[in-house]
C-alpha cells in the first residue's frame, strides 16, 4: 500500500476523436479509449493524460476509507490557482478522508491557468478534458458513476456550472462557489442540482452582476436555475446565522440552494486559508455543506 504522501507521475494517452485548440471548439468524443492510471490503494497521486494534444494534470486522492463504489468529486481551482491551492482551501481531502468518497484536483492550462466558461468564445477544451478525465477514473478505480460530483471556486465555479448546463450526462450535483459564470447559454437537457454560495461584498464577482460584461446578478442566476430544475414559488429564505441566509425553492425536480453571505467578499465559506481580500465567512462550512448535499443526490 502507497504511502499517503506518495506521489506518482504517470502519462495515460487518450485517443480523441478531435484535437482541441485552445480557443477552438470540438467533438466531444463519446468513448475515449484510455489506460488505467496505475492505482493500486489509497493514497495521493499527481497524473497526467493528454487531451487535445496536451498534457493535462490532476491530482487523485483515495482515502483508506474509501467505499465501494466510490462517489468522486472534482474540485476545480480558481484563476491563476493550481489543485494544490484548491485543496488547502476547502480542506475537502480530509472530508474525503472522513467519508470515504475519491476527490480529484484538476488543473487548468495557461500562464495563468484558467478554465474555459464560455462556451461561445472559448470553445470545448476543458469541457473534453474533464469528460476523458471521468473515462479514465472509471477505468482505473470503482467508481459510481451515478455519484461523480462537480465543485469549484471564482473562475473553477464557472466551470462546475458550465458542466451542469452541457454535461448533466456526467455530474450528478454541481457547487459553484464564488462562481464566475460567463455562459452564453445554458440548455441543460437533465436539471443537474445546484448549491452555491456568494458574497454580497465579492469585489471579483460582484453579487450584484456585471451586465454589459455578461456576468448575472446571483439572485437572478440561482433563479434561473430554479426555473431550469422546474421549481415552484415563492422562494423560502432562512436565517443561517447572523451573516448567513440560505434561499431553497419548493418541490424542485432538481434542488437549488443559494447560501448568500452577508459582506462576504470573494472567499471559500469555513475555509481557515484567508487570502487579503478572499475572506467570507466562518459562521458556515461550504465543504461540510457541499457534501451533505451531493450525498443526497444521485443522476
Amino acid at each position: 500500500m502507497p504511502n499517503m504522501r506518495m506521489r506518482v507521475t504517470l502519462i495515460v494517452v487518450v485517443l480523441v476523436a478531435a484535437a482541441c485548440g485552445s480557443g477552438e471548439g470540438t467533438d466531444v468524443p463519446a468513448d475515449p479509449a484510455a489506460a488505467p492510471l496505475g492505482i493500486d490503494g489509497p493514497g495521493r497521486y499527481e497524473a497526467e493524460i493528454t487531451s487535445g494534444g496536451r498534457d493535462r494534470s490532476f491530482v487523485v486522492h483515495v482515502p483508506e476509507s474509501v467505499a465501494t463504489p466510490a462517489p468522486v468529486v472534482m474540485v476545480f481551482h480558481g484563476f491563476t490557482s493550481s489543485p494544490a491551492r484548491v485543496e488547502e482551501l476547502t480542506g475537502m481531502t480530509a472530508i474525503a478522508d472522513r467519508e470515504g468518497f475519491v476527490v480529484v484536483y484538476p488543473a487548468a492550462l495557461g500562464a495563468l491557468p484558467a478554465w474555459t466558461v464560455n462556451d461561445e468564445l472559448q470553445g470545448d477544451r476543458d469541457l473534453v478534458f474533464v469528460r476523458e478525465l471521468i473515462g479514465v477514473l472509471e477505468a482505473s478505480l470503482d467508481i459510481d458513476p451515478d455519484r461523480v460530483y462537480a465543485a469549484g471556486m471564482s473562475n473553477g465555479g464557472g466551470m462546475t456550472a458550465r458542466l451542469a448546463c452541457e454535461a448533466g450526462d456526467l455530474i450528478a450535483a454541481a457547487a459553484p462557489v464564488a462562481g464566475a459564470y460567463n455562459l452564453t447559454r445554458c440548455e441543460p437537457v437533465n436539471p443537474v442540482p445546484i448549491i452555491a454560495f456568494h458574497g454580497t461584498e465579492d469585489r471579483i464577482v460582484p453579487y450584484d452582476g456585471v451586465p454589459v460584461l455578461g456576468f448575472p446578478a446571483i439572485e437572478q442566476w440561482a433563479g434561473e436555475w430554479a426555473q431550469r430544475g422546474r421549481c415552484g414559488a415563492p422562494v423560502r429564505t432562512i436565517t443561517v446565522a447572523e451573516d448567513v441566509e440560505r434561499r431553497v425553492w419548493p418541490g424542485c425536480e432538481a434542488d437549488v440552494e443559494l447560501y448568500t453571505v452577508f459582506g462576504g467578499r470573494h472567499g471559500w465559506p469555513g475555509s481557515d486559508r484567508a487570502l487579503a481580500e478572499m475572506d467570507s465567512t466562518e459562521s458556515i462550512n461550504a465543504s461540510e455543506l457541499i457534501w451533505r448535499f451531493f450525498d443526497r443526490h444521485r443522476s
